[in-house]
Parts: structure tokens; sequence; C-alpha cells
């Protein structure tokens, strides 16, 4: 819901006569909670997230904390992994007041949830473009190989119930478009950890693996931001 940081919110609201009352953050990334602490100042609306992704979100440190896996420098503490911390609630309780149904999908993070109301499910980072998984080669997630393929596999069985499937990042899709993306991002994932398991030997070490990786897909790792994701991503694979 806040993706769009720069969007000047009360300029898309005003006219239809509308103020926002609540903010749903379906997971804990940057990309996804940069604007809540500009929006919760400027509304006074509240925060709600899942039980899990909570914390992340009050303290937005702990994102590129567990990526480098000690307190971050200061090179890795900006926009791109850590927004400004807000007051959190408990999204069940936003739920039963609103209507609208909360869908579990682990694996970007260990409590991302997609949402949906009507006929419109909004599937959060549960799967991204076929032209993004083929720059990068694998869909970023922070449990791929398990969490995130059940959460696909949950979707493939679930989205023809909808009329759109509305995905964080790329265009609304009807539902058969979208089983074709979702298995798109599955392959990708399973590619991926095939790699893996190929790749491996008695003495390779982590780093070594991650650039042979790396440069079999043809990943060019041009910031520590995207060396880190694209190496937590790796390690799911290989744990």
């Amino acid at each position: 819901m806040t993706k769009t940081q720069g969007v000047e919110y009360s300029t898309l609201l005003s006219p239809l006569n509308l103020r926002v009352r609540a903010i749903v953050n379906t997971h804990h990334h940057a990309d996804h909670i940069g604007g809540n602490a500009l929006i919760v100042k400027r509304s006074g609306a509240a925060v709600y997230a899942t039980p899990e992704d909570k914390p992340f979100i009050e303290r937005p440190v702990l994102e590129p904390l567990y990526l480098f896996g000690s307190f971050p420098p200061k090179m890795l503490r900006t926009k791109l992994l850590e927004a400004e911390g807000v007051p959190v609630m408990d999204l069940d309780d936003l739920r039963r007041e609103a209507g609208f149904e909360v869908i579990p999908l682990p694996g970007h993070t260990m409590g991302m949830v997609g949402i949906s109301y009507g006929n419109v499910l909004f599937t959060a980072d549960s799967f991204f473009p076929v032209d993004v998984i083929r720059k990068y080669g694998a869909p970023y997630h922070l449990n791929a190989g398990g969490l995130a393929l059940e959460s696909l596999k949950k979707l493939v069985e679930n989205v023809s119930k909808y009329e759109y499937i509305v995905p964080a990042h790329g265009d609304t899709l009807k539902p058969s478009d979208a089983i074709n993306v979702i298995n798109e991002n599955a392959n990708a994932i399973n590619r991926l950890r095939e790699l893996v398991l190929n790749s491996i030997n008695d003495s390779v070490v982590l780093e070594d693996l991650i650039v042979k990786v790396f440069s079999l897909l043809g990943i060019s790792i041009d910031s520590p931001h995207n060396y880190l994701l694209n190496r937590s991503a790796l390690e799911r694979e290989v744990i």
C-alpha cells in the first residue's frame, strides 16, 4: 500500500472526499513500509500487520541487521533496507472491523499475507512478473524452497475464485494469466535449487558457491544491498 512514497497521497484522495484511516502492510520490506511514517504523521492513520512482521515494521533496523548478520554498517542503513518505524496493530483486528479476508502467504517474509475483498485478490510479493524472473534468475524469498513454494501452490489452487489478481509488482492479471506467472515463479525457485545442489561439493565454501551460482545465472552484483539480498535468497536454498 505504501510503496509509492513519493506520491502525495492527499492529491489522490481529496477529490474522492476520502481520508486514510488504516494502513495495511502485507509484509515488512522497506519498499512496502517506507511511506508509513509520512502517512501516519499527516493522517493519524493506524498501521496494521501480522504478528510475525510487526517487529520489523516497528524496528526496521532489524531488516539490514539480519541480512548483514550483525549490527549493520552505515552504508546499509538507507531507505532501500531500513524505513522509519511506526507502531503496529494486529491485522486481525482490522480484518474483523472492515470485512476483508487475510490470506497467509509466508515465504517472502515469515508473516506475509495477501488481502482479498469481493472479487479482487491482492497477492503482495508472493510472485513477480516473468520479465523480473528472467532478469534476476530467481525471486527473493526468505524461505524459498519450503514456504514460498507452498504459498505459490495455494495461489494456483485458489486464484480462480477471483476476477482480478493484483500483485504488488506488475500488472493486474486475470486468473488464467496469474496461474502462468505463478508457475513460472515456482519453476525459477526449483531451477535455482537444482543449480545450487549441482554446484555443491565437499570443498566448496558458501562465498565461492554464491559467486559461482551468480555467475551461472548471469546476475550482476552492483551494490552491497543487491549482494546481501541475493546471498540471503541463495543461503535459504543451501539450507
